[in-house]
């Protein structure tokens, strides 16, 4: 991102990646102090057509709506929205052939809140497979009659959810969460795992609501 900014601004040329962020983006939030750059990079999958699909969308919300940079937490969640949509279907087609319907099962949590235990998150999950849910016929195929735990495996390694790791493993320390993804560490137990997320990547699509706060659930983004 530092590259392409130095490309279009001239006076920055020479300047570190961090000026150059801080020149088009808040450094800090004005929504629970986050770092603009952590709040974008937790709403991808660490893959760089992703962080700047993101960044282009905020830069032209605001360029639509005449604001100078650097850009702040309004511009950005206006343009996540959008981002949001299209990287939810674009996640469905990359797995269209393994698991077809995938926006349907996605729909299935639209307005819910993201944060959840594996109880209530296997309740979704098997509410799915017995057909409660209007999903796609396509992904009827894979999903219907299916375990809800290995549901929850797909959902998990396509990174439409985030795990809860216990046990100081590095990926939480350097994301400064305990939630994980598939890009940050592959071989986690999901049957030891006491609650779940959707990515913050898919919330905005969905609607979806802020967490309850409790014990179990801390340092949510």
């Amino acid at each position: 991102m530092a590259k392409r900014i130095r490309h279009s601004v001239s006076k920055l040329a020479g300047a570190s990646s961090q000026a150059c962020w801080n020149e088009v983006f808040a450094e800090t939030l004005d929504y629970r102090q986050n770092k603009s750059f952590n709040y974008l990079i937790d709403r991808t999958l660490y893959r760089p057509r992703e962080i700047i699909q993101f960044c282009t969308d905020a830069v032209e919300e605001a360029r639509k709506e005449r604001l100078e940079p650097p850009i702040n937490y309004g511009v950005i969640t206006r343009a996540e929205n959008r981002y949001s949509e299209e990287r939810a279907k674009d996640i469905a087609a990359e797995y269209r052939f393994q698991y077809p319907g995938l926006m349907s099962i996605f729909d299935v949590f639209r307005g819910r809140q993201y944060s959840m235990t594996k109880d209530e998150l296997e309740l979704i999950c098997l509410g799915i497979s017995t057909g409660e849910y209007g999903i796609a016929k396509e992904a009827s195929a894979w999903a219907v009659n299916q375990d809800p735990e290995l549901m929850i495996d797909v959902l998990w390694r396509i990174g439409f959810l985030r795990a809860q790791a216990v046990g100081g493993i590095k990926a939480t320390r350097r994301s400064g969460s305990s939630y994980v993804g598939p890009h940050q560490i592959s071989n986690l137990n999901l049957r030891n795992v006491p609650r779940f997320q959707v990515h913050p990547m898919f919330r905005s699509f969905l609607g979806m609501k802020e967490a309850r706060e409790t014990p179990a659930d801390t340092t949510t983004s």
